[in-house]
């Protein structure tokens, strides 16, 4: 439990990093108001998730060793941490007093709904850290990820006994290999994969979705009580509605580590939450987030890849058709770009 609590500490600051990454594609008037600071966050961590999917499916079809995914990974992301504190720093950092101002709008009603909703997603969040949920999928993909750490070989052993096959053992792996995040995390946070998947990564996760949902609540609604106690509404849907293995409830509160349940819990409602922007202020930077997204999803599991598609195209097709979006085509298309390349490279090693 110490290593854990260690690890967990070292994988906060990386979450900082991410939100510079995410500075990035930030405009300068969006970051200088503080309540971005979460939108920017969110963004980091796929921008993130894209990064690796772009590097590592390449660098597997080539049969490349692990260590030059994971430098290759590193220095780019090292790259863009510097450029994010740089753009942070030129911006001008968010001023306090801003916060002071946010904080005496709460009315009593308002923060009572706040610690309600707090509380409940603590509890969940203490569910994840001190306590875990095994699935029968994690053993091959712990495996794949070990066999990367150890041998080196990006999924080409057999995740069963590690002998080396010279041949791909899964096609989706090849086209979203998740465990490779597993094995970047794992490396650098110097624990092992278990650890990493089911207590680190899990329990932050489970904070990144409510931030999420904080981010539709205040696109939905004006009141600050309104977007709490919707707050506490989703919380206790995600407690205690796990009717089937299939519910929202069952993928984030019981296995949100894995690609296909990340997909569900932060995916599906990252994209509700870019349409909901882009249907109310047709900006052209929550436009140029969704290739970020698709392609970020795309790394998740096969799910990532087609219900990413799926959402974009047939929304995109909405959008454009409806509010003569013309101009928003050209992004519409590449938003659609990696799940069609993706897809196509499944279908292949599948074949």
């Amino acid at each position: 439990m110490i290593q854990a609590i260690v690890s967990f500490l070292i994988y906060l600051v990386i979450q900082v990093a991410i939100f510079f990454i995410g500075f990035n594609v930030m405009k300068k008037e969006d970051t200088l108001r503080y309540s971005y600071i979460m939108h920017t966050y969110v963004i980091g961590q796929m921008t993130v998730f894209a990064l690796i999917q772009i590097l590592a499916v390449p660098m597997i079809l080539l049969r490349l060793k692990f260590n030059v995914l994971y430098y290759s990974f590193m220095v780019i992301a090292i790259v863009l941490l510097v450029l994010g504190i740089c753009k942070f720093v030129k911006n001008g950092i968010p001023k306090i007093s801003s916060f002071k101002g946010y904080i005496k709008t709460l009315t009593p009603i308002t923060i009572l709904f706040l610690i309600v909703s707090a509380l409940l997603i603590l509890a969940q969040f203490l569910i994840y850290f001190f306590g875990q949920h095994l699935d029968e999928d994690d053993a091959r993909w712990m495996a794949e990820a070990n066999d990367a750490l150890c041998y080196g070989d990006m999924l080409t052993r057999n995740f069963a006994t590690g002998e080396y096959i010279a041949r791909f053992a899964e096609a989706k792996e090849v086209s979203s290999p998740w465990p490779m995040m597993w094995a970047i995390l794992a490396k650098t946070l110097h624990v092992r994969t278990s650890i990493v998947i089911h207590t680190v990564y899990a329990s932050f996760e489970l904070i990144v979705m409510y931030i999420i949902y904080y981010l539709i609540a205040r696109e939905l609604f004006e009141k600050k009580d309104s977007r709490f106690a919707f707050m506490i509404v989703v919380t206790v849907i995600n407690l205690f509605y796990a009717g089937t293995t299939f519910t929202q409830s069952v993928f984030s509160m019981v296995r949100i580590w894995q690609g296909k349940a990340t997909v569900a819990a932060v995916i599906i409602p990252l994209i509700i939450y870019i349409f909901i922007r882009i249907n109310k202020n047709n900006e052209l930077g929550d436009w140029l987030i969704l290739p970020i997204v698709t392609c970020g999803a795309c790394l998740l599991s096969g799910m990532g890849v087609s219900i990413s598609a799926i959402m974009v195209g047939v929304y995109g097709i909405y959008n454009i058709v409806a509010y003569k979006n013309w101009k928003r085509i050209p992004i519409w298309i590449l938003s659609l770009v990696p799940g069609v390349v993706f897809s196509l490279i499944y279908f292949f090693f599948k074949r």
